[in-house]
């Protein structure tokens, strides 16, 4: 079974893929024009989805609440929070606007030690003592062979409009599979807390 954290380090697919700022390609060779627009939509993307960020970065810390008897989501926080998630399980598309209303929506619940320990939780695709993990995702999965696993961006899908909660939106095929058990995995836990 997925921890929450690993469920909603899914959902993070934007924070991830548009973290690398580097100007060469993988194996120290000059990006392509093509492989830089790739990376300057993302940037832009990014910028212009801050909410959706800040929505992932809020559901990704509810995994911090568990770890803490005195943070745990209780039942009608449990109950409130399923209940603005599921509507938006199977939406196309969530705007910037939107995941400011629905952020609102799910930290209104929360206490003042909640909140805090969201907002000191790590951030999305982040070890504890701020490592981000390599480009390959899961942890430990830094290599192939005896070489560093690189960000291909000529590889990643071109940014376009998605719903988080929605992993069927999500553009990159891997990434989608994941993010639909583990979308999955937090709802079977909201809704066994909800009881």
């Amino acid at each position: 079974m997925f921890s929450i954290r690993t469920i909603l380090s899914t959902l993070a697919v934007t924070a991830l893929c548009v973290s690398v700022v580097s100007a060469q390609a993988p194996g120290g060779a000059q990006m392509t024009p093509e492989m830089q627009a790739r990376m300057k939509a993302w940037a832009k993307f990014r910028d212009t989805h801050k909410n959706v960020s800040s929505l992932q970065q809020t559901l990704f810390g509810l995994s911090e609440l568990e770890k803490d008897p005195k943070t745990k989501l209780t039942k009608a926080q449990a109950k409130t929070i399923l209940g603005v998630l599921q509507p938006w399980r199977k939406k196309p598309v969530m705007t910037d606007a939107q995941a400011l209303k629905l952020n609102k929506q799910i930290t209104g619940t929360l206490t003042q030690s909640q909140l805090k320990k969201i907002v000191t939780a790590p951030r999305i695709g982040q070890r504890p003592g701020g490592m981000r993990r390599p480009s390959g995702g899961a942890p430990g999965a830094g290599t192939q062979g005896d070489r560093p696993r690189q960000f291909d961006p000529s590889k990643f899908p071109m940014p376009k409009e998605y719903n988080p909660l929605n992993p069927d939106t999500i553009a990159q095929e891997r990434m989608r599979t994941m993010a639909k058990q583990r979308m999955n995995e937090l709802t079977k836990l909201l809704t066994a807390r909800a009881k």
